[in-house]
């Protein structure tokens, strides 16, 4: 579900997001494990049509993600350059605890 909405966002695919919002109010209140979700998508696409659907689903600009983040931290349409940084942050992160493990487990 997470990756079509983010199709359907990104894509500007708003006739078929708003399909989706009718079937399942719910999915405007899908999050990532980054804890971001649609109406942090919509912001980054600048879908402002997206934006006001997923409000009106029940999502909220006062939703943080898991760096404590909300849409309104960012100017509409900046938030890729921070996700990129945070995503490489994460992956190095992620890396260096994995080979950690390996090391300790003598792999």
């Amino acid at each position: 579900m997470r990756g079509r909405l983010y199709h359907l966002i990104t894509k500007n695919e708003n006739q078929e997001l708003q399909s989706v919002l009718d079937a399942d109010k719910s999915a405007a209140l899908v999050r990532s494990a980054d804890g971001r979700g649609p109406l942090f998508w919509a912001h980054e696409a600048n879908n402002d049509d997206a934006i006001e659907m997923l409000k009106k689903a029940g999502a909220s600009e006062d939703w943080q993600d898991a760096d404590g983040k909300t849409c309104s931290n960012f100017e509409h349409g900046q938030m890729t350059e921070y996700m990129v940084r945070t995503g490489r942050a994460r992956v190095h992160v992620r890396t260096y605890c994995s080979a950690g493990l390996a090391a300790r487990q003598g792999r």
